[in-house]
C-alpha cells in the first residue's frame, strides 16, 4: 500500500512541474499551431485561439481541469483544426525514435565506465557521490 501511494504522489509531482514546465516556455500551443503551419498569426488570432483552447485561464485552473480530464479517461486524442493527433505523432516517430537511440547510446557512454569505476573504488568519495548522484 505504501508503495502505491509513493506512486501515485510520484506521478502527480511529475506531472505537476511538466504542466508548470511546458506553461514557463517561451510558445504556447496556440503559438505552436500556427507556426508548424507556417503562419505568424496576429495578437489578436493568437488571444482567439487561446481562448478557444483554454489557455487563457489561470495555471491552477488548466491543471486542475487536466488531471479531471486524465483521471476520466479523456487525454485529448480527438481532431483538432482537422488533423488527427494520432497522425501526428505518427509523423513524429522517426524523429522520436533518433532521439530516443541517441540518448539511449549517450547514458550507455558515461554509466558503463562509471559503474565499472564504482565497483573497484567501492568506498571512495567519487563512489559515494555517484550513488547519490544515481539514486
Amino acid at each position: 500500500m505504501k508503495r502505491i501511494l509513493s506512486l501515485f504522489s510520484v506521478l502527480f509531482f511529475v506531472t505537476l512541474v511538466t504542466f508548470v514546465m511546458t506553461d514557463l516556455a517561451p510558445s504556447d500551443s496556440a503559438e505552436m499551431y500556427y507556426l508548424s503551419k507556417g503562419i505568424t498569426p496576429s495578437e489578436e488570432v493568437l488571444n482567439e485561439t487561446r481562448h478557444e483552447m483554454g489557455l487563457d485561464k489561470n495555471i491552477v485552473v488548466r491543471y486542475v481541469d487536466w488531471l479531471n480530464n486524465f483521471v476520466h479517461g479523456d487525454l485529448g486524442y480527438s481532431y483538432h483544426y482537422g488533423q488527427d493527433v494520432n497522425q501526428q505523432m505518427l509523423s513524429k516517430l522517426p524523429n522520436t525514435l533518433k532521439l530516443a537511440i541517441f540518448s539511449f547510446v549517450v547514458v550507455l557512454a558515461f554509466s558503463i565506465p562509471l559503474g565499472i569505476y564504482s565497483a573497484t573504488h567501492r568506498h571512495s568519495l567519487i563512489n559515494s557521490i555517484l550513488k547519490n548522484i544515481s539514486f
